[in-house]
Order: C-alpha cells, then sequence, then structure tokens
C-alpha cells in the first residue's frame, strides 16, 4: 500500500490510529527486537544466516533514536521511515 495523504487521513478517521500511537508502537517493536534479538537470531541460523535478530535490533534502534526529528509529521510520513 503507497501511504499517502489520503491513507493517513483515512486510517486516522476509520481505525482511530493517532500520530501517537504510531510513535508509541515504534518505540515497543525497537524494545521487543533488543530483547528478543538473540532468539530471533537464533531462529534465523536455523534457516538463514543468523543474522535477522541483529539487523532488526540495529535498525530499529535508528528508527527510535531519529524519533524526535519527525514524530510531529503525518502518520504517513511517519510510518515511511522505517520501511
Amino acid at each position: 500500500m503507497k501511504i499517502t495523504y489520503k491513507t493517513t487521513v483515512c486510517l486516522e478517521k476509520t481505525m482511530g490510529l493517532t500520530k501517537q500511537q504510531i510513535v508509541s508502537w515504534l518505540q515497543l517493536c525497537a524494545e521487543v527486537f533488543s530483547e528478543q534479538r538473540d532468539f530471533l537470531t537464533q531462529l534465523d541460523t536455523e534457516i538463514g544466516d543468523g543474522d535477522h535478530g541483529l539487523n532488526m535490533n540495529r535498525g530499529f534502534n535508528k528508527v527510535v533514536e531519529k524519533l524526535p526529528s519527525f514524530a510531529d509529521k503525518d502518520i504517513g510520513f511517519i510510518l515511511k521511515i522505517p520501511a
């Protein structure tokens, strides 16, 4: 799905999602990926190259690091950053 202003308005109206909920969700994702890093890496070792937990943790740490610079933007913009 392409995130546009129209999509953002639709999400806010139909699902009741707010910017703060999205920001909180991103922060929570970062916490979960940090806590589960070793487990995700172990799972990936069995079927892949064993770096999934490390990469998800590193990526979401960057998202949280940059969050203050875009948390006040619209939902569409906020969702493009971790993508």
